[in-house]
């Protein structure tokens, strides 16, 4: 094909063995989002349920218990996610062994790690298999990492959430990997399909939304399969049915029956059913969940493309949709319907309904600070991932034009992501959130050498105020010696 200046000509920064060259700025663009996150969020926050997490990740037990006692990790409703939980304990280690060593913080190192691994992903996704050159790939890396999630949820709390985006990203990318080899003189190496496997499983040991996120890929792999018919799309539905299997068996039979083992008493998996009986019970309820997930939705695809007005949003959505292959009128209905274009409408409705059903099982995460953080977060990788496929095709149509318009709509992105940190900075610090930065600087100003030591705490007070403290509230704690996560940190670090 004779290139001109429509022609869908790669960039020059694609060959494969130039991406080496663009690690270094790929790990010096993390580097800066480590810094930023640190400086923007001071000394974090504690959200209330940690101070019953932490020090049950510090108390001594032996691992396996505190994995697998949902009745602290889960507050007793079931969910099947205790790789996240294993995350979190090391994330306690991390943070305790700071303390001891004179260094006190609330920061989760996994927060910053999992991201790394994630944002590398999305990397040589759009680079390598959407061939969208270095500097947009790394474009989209940065979108990842200025995201009000990424920025400003970096304390302690739940790494489920984070861990499923990595989780799903990786699996995205192992797909990619094996999916593209087929266009090529050689088919992808068998090892690839168990790691597909292997990813894909992993969302679900991490997070509810990952078990929805494992229905909607193979749902995803079923309809390539019917389309192709090909041996390479068959092997991954293969994968996927596996992954699926190994979820349900592990979150209805194995995962239940290491908690009676390992803690002696059932594990409630109630929690994990479809709330089908309140749907019908409470049609007004269900009506604003209805309307508060359809906000879900369109905030966690607005805030990961550099907080976007609303309108736009929806008009950057609508130029996916309109990007994406489909059948024209000659083809069946079936295979019109499983086309990428409405394959995509069909994502998004899932999501949409993954919101309503979360919001029926917990009504309170609708508010103006979830909205933009945590649990809107794990979607983020697929809105990225579907907004390099449209850009890939805009590549495709319209050459060289349509390369400089991804460059310069990245990097639009990027710049209303930084320029609204300050939004989303403030809403945090003065909403509900206040009081739990509050907390966290009263905390970390006690833990330092000078003040532990002025204090006359020694390790086994706290630990025996540890022991009779009860839970806080949402509130400020006024008493530092009742702060749960102070005694916790203190009880390794305070003087003998």
């Amino acid at each position: 094909m004779t290139q001109t200046e429509n022609s869908p000509t790669p960039p020059a920064d694609l060959a494969p063995s130039t991406w080496w060259l663009y690690l270094p700025v790929f790990l010096g663009l993390w580097i800066c989002f480590v810094v930023g996150a640190v400086a923007l969020g001071g000394t974090g926050f504690i959200h209330p349920e940690t101070h019953s997490f932490l020090p049950h990740y510090l108390s001594g037990r032996p691992f396996w218990e505190l994995v697998f006692d949902n009745r602290i990790t889960e507050w007793g409703n079931y969910q099947a996610r205790e790789l996240a939980f294993v995350v979190d304990y090391f994330d306690c280690q991390c943070i305790a062994w700071c303390a001891v060593h004179g260094h006190p913080h609330l920061f989760a190192a996994s927060h910053y790690l999992l991201l790394l691994v994630s944002g590398f992903a999305l990397w040589r996704i759009c680079a390598a298999h959407l061939r969208l050159g270095h500097p947009v790939a790394l474009g989209f890396a940065l979108l990842l990492w200025t995201a009000p999630t990424a920025l400003f949820y970096t304390s302690f709390y739940r790494s489920a959430k984070v861990a499923v985006l990595t989780a799903s990203l990786c699996t995205i990318w192992a797909w990619f990997s094996i999916a593209n080899a087929r266009h090529g003189s050689r088919p992808a190496p068998f090892w690839k399909y168990p790691l597909f496997a292997l990813c894909a499983f992993c969302m679900p040991m991490l997070d509810k939304m990952g078990l929805a996120f494992l229905c909607m890929l193979c749902a995803f792999l079923a309809c390539n399969w019917w389309r192709s018919r090909s041996r390479t799309d068959a092997g991954l539905l293969a994968m996927g049915a596996v992954a699926f299997v190994a979820a349900i068996v592990h979150g209805w039979w194995a995962g239940p029956a290491l908690t009676l083992a390992l803690n002696h008493y059932r594990a409630g998996t109630e929690y994990s059913s479809l709330p089908l009986g309140e749907m019908a019970a409470a049609p007004a309820r269900l009506g604003r969940v209805i309307v508060a997930g359809a906000l879900f939705t369109v905030d966690s695809f607005r805030f990961v493309l550099g907080n976007l007005p609303a309108g736009l949003a929806l008009a950057v959505g609508y130029g996916v949709w309109r990007s994406l292959p489909r059948d024209g009128a000659q083809a069946g209905p079936l295979r019109r319907f499983t086309s990428p274009a409405w394959v995509f409408v069909i994502g998004v409705l899932a999501i949409f309904g993954l919101y309503v059903v979360m919001l029926l099982r917990f009504e309170s995460m609708l508010s103006n600070e979830h909205r933009r953080v945590f649990y809107s977060y794990p979607v983020a990788g697929l809105w990225l991932v579907l907004v390099a496929v449209a850009a890939h095709e805009a590549v495709n149509r319209y050459g060289a034009n349509g390369m400089r318009f991804v460059r310069i709509s990245v990097l639009l992105c990027v710049i209303g992501a930084l320029y609204a940190a300050q939004e989303h900075r403030f809403m945090m610090r003065h909403g509900k959130y206040e009081p739990y930065y509050a907390n966290a600087a009263n905390c970390v100003a006690a833990l330092r050498p000078a003040a532990l030591a002025n204090s006359g705490l020694t390790r086994e007070e706290a630990a025996r105020l540890l022991a009779t403290s009860p839970l806080p509230g949402d509130g400020l704690i006024t008493d530092i010696r009742q702060d749960r996560v102070y005694l916790a940190l203190a009880a390794k670090c305070a003087p003998r």
